[in-house]
C-alpha cells in the first residue's frame, strides 16, 4: 500500500485511535523542521491519538510528562513483544507509527514487523513496506505534511 497523501493517512489513523502507539526514533531529538524539533511532531501526534509513545534512541527523557504514556523501549524489541508476548504498560497497539528513524532503520522494522500490525512511517522518504507512508519528499514539504496530518487528526 505504501505512498499515502497526509490526508489519506490522517483518516487511517483517526480510524485507529487509541489503538496506536508512536515510536519516537533518535532522530527526533537530532532533527528541526523549521526550527521546530521534530520530536514536537511526534508529541503531538500521540496527544492527538491518545496514544503511548516507545521512546527509542534515547527520547525518553525528553518526551516524559508530555504524553499520555511512555517507556523506553529498543526498538528491537518491539517486534518480538508483539509476535510473543506484550507485557508493556500501555494496551498492545495495532499500528505502529515510526517517526525519526533512517529509512533502512524503518525498513527493516517495518517489515519484522509484518502480518503482526499495521505500520505507518512519519518520515522524508517513502518505505513501501509499510501499510501507509509519505512519499519521498524535500525537508519542507516533510513539515507541511506532517502539520497536514496533525490538523486533520482534529
Amino acid at each position: 500500500m505504501a505512498a499515502k497523501e497526509p490526508l489519506e493517512i490522517a483518516n487511517f489513523l483517526k480510524e485507529k485511535k487509541r489503538k496506536v502507539l508512536v515510536m519516537s526514533g533518535q532522530l527526533c531529538e537530532k532533527l528541526e523542521l523549521d526550527g521546530k524539533p521534530l520530536l514536537d511532531y511526534a508529541v503531538e501526534l500521540a496527544n492527538k491519538l491518545d496514544a503511548a509513545v516507545a521512546a527509542t534512541g534515547n527520547t525518553v527523557n525528553a518526551v516524559r510528562g508530555k504524553v499520555k504514556a511512555t517507556k523506553k523501549m529498543w526498538a528491537a524489541e518491539i517486534p518480538i513483544y508483539l509476535k510473543y508476548n506484550w507485557k508493556e504498560p500501555f494496551e498492545r497497539p495495532e499500528v505502529l507509527v515510526l517517526i525519526g528513524y533512517t529509512p533502512d532503520a524503518a525498513r527493516a522494522l517495518v517489515t519484522t514487523m509484518s502480518g503482526v500490525v499495521e505500520t505507518v512511517v512519519l518520515d522524508s522518504v517513502e518505505v513501501p513496506e509499510a501499510t501507509a507512508s509519505l512519499n519521498t519528499m524535500t525537508i519542507d514539504k516533510w513539515k507541511e505534511s506532517l502539520e497536514e496530518i496533525i490538523k486533520n487528526l482534529g
